[in-house]
């Protein structure tokens, strides 16, 4: 007869196993409500205009023409964000694109009071603006 008592007998393993169970249960669908409802479509655009502030951070020089934005960067490059359609891209000395933003119907750039003004308006009507910081400016 084995005498040792080290270790987990199945009863304890499936009753921790079912308590788990349960608490996921609850859990996973109570994430949705925790959430706030306007970031859940807007990722992209967060994304975006944190990209396009951390760039500004560092860029030397930063004017607005067209309605495209273009700055240069550390290595000396001239990069651009435009509007392309209904995309929005970004250029590195003219070469190439990267799309940064999908169905755009509208995007305007324009200084005021030393800072730059986004306004981003998409097809289904959804509009959103943000002040950015330009250091230098």
């Amino acid at each position: 007869m084995i005498k040792d008592t080290k270790g987990f007998t199945l009863m304890e393993v499936l009753l921790s196993l079912s308590i788990l169970l349960t608490a996921l249960v609850v859990l996973v669908p109570l994430m949705n409500y925790l959430r706030p409802s306007e970031w859940n479509g807007d990722w992209q655009t967060h994304q975006y205009i944190q990209l396009l502030q951390e760039e500004l951070n560092t860029a030397s020089s930063v004017n607005v023409q067209k309605n495209d934005l273009h700055y240069t960067n550390t290595e000396g490059s001239i990069v651009s964000v435009e509007q392309y359609r209904d995309l929005v891209r970004r250029r590195v000395s003219g070469k190439g694109h990267e799309t940064l933003l999908f169905d755009v119907r509208d995007m305007t750039f324009f200084f005021k009071s030393d800072a730059l003004h986004v306004k981003i308006e998409y097809e289904g009507g959804e509009r959103f603006e943000k002040t950015l910081y330009v250091p230098g400016k």
